[in-house]
């Protein structure tokens, strides 16, 4: 599947492309394209990452703002704006053996993007769901930052997807994941019209999934407006931590579920 796609119509049912689309903002890995199609649009702050699908196409551009459409004869995006992106392969595209190159990215404004396999070395930990730059990489040497998230702990808050329910939910890192130990944040998405959010930590298993805010574990607690960041005290390679975010709501607390991680 498409992880986004502005389409052409089909050849028998006109000739208008879609104009004035925004696409930002994004994160998407392991699908089979990211697809621009059109003109006038703005593609900014996206994470391309790791194209795959079943033509085993990995050649071929994860962020694809075209140039060209096989069947379609006008050119594209000569106007759309494209800048700020990551991506593991960003090319305007190629589809039939008349064209055997691949096209540049096309546009009025195509500037910072970055390309390339090492892409995922730029962010901070891909497989668990942490997609901020690596702080000093390139991602951040520039004017603009690169990709959908800001470096280290500049945002209060990080955005996770889904919807919210009355616990916490989405641990960043994944729950039972291994992670560096110099991670000096984890991060979550809160409950549901939450107040405050109540951050336990450490070693013990049980001591955590049972701790109060009178225990050791306890850690500290953030207003709803405060963010999704919890800072971590040090942390030790080779060991297992533990970690709860209770939900607090019109007084009532609803306790949320044990995460884990290792380093």
């Amino acid at each position: 599947k498409h992880s986004v796609r502005f389409d052409t119509p089909h050849p028998l049912n006109g000739r208008e492309v879609g104009t004035n689309g925004y696409a930002g903002y994004n994160v998407a890995w392991d699908t089979s394209t990211f697809s621009i199609k059109g003109d006038n649009h703005t593609v900014e702050n996206n994470l391309v990452i790791d194209r795959s699908n079943e033509g085993g196409e990995k050649d071929k551009c994860s962020l694809c703002v075209l140039y060209r459409f096989w069947w379609y004869l006008d050119i594209f995006n000569n106007h759309t704006t494209t800048i700020n992106n990551g991506a593991t392969q960003a090319d305007g595209g190629i589809h039939a053996e008349e064209f055997p190159a691949k096209w540049p990215l096309p546009g009025e404004v195509v500037e910072n993007n970055y390309m390339g396999t090492d892409v995922l070395e730029q962010i901070v930990d891909p497989d668990n769901w942490d997609f901020r730059p690596v702080e000093g990489g390139a991602f951040t040497k520039g004017e603009h930052i690169i990709g959908p998230y800001l470096p280290g702990n500049e945002a209060k808050t990080y955005w996770i997807p889904g919807r919210k329910l009355f616990k916490t939910s989405t641990p960043v890192p994944v729950s039972g994941g291994t992670t560096s130990s110099d991670r000096d944040v984890v991060m979550f998405l809160g409950g549901y019209m939450a107040d405050k959010h109540h951050f336990y930590f450490g070693k013990d298993k049980i001591r955590v999934e049972e701790a109060t805010v009178n225990d050791d574990e306890y850690q500290y607690t953030l207003d709803d407006n405060e963010g999704n960041m919890l800072s971590l005290p040090n942390l030790e390679k080779g060991s297992q931590y533990f970690w709860r975010v209770d939900v607090q709501r019109q007084g009532t607390i609803y306790k949320g579920d044990l995460w884990n991680f290792y380093t």
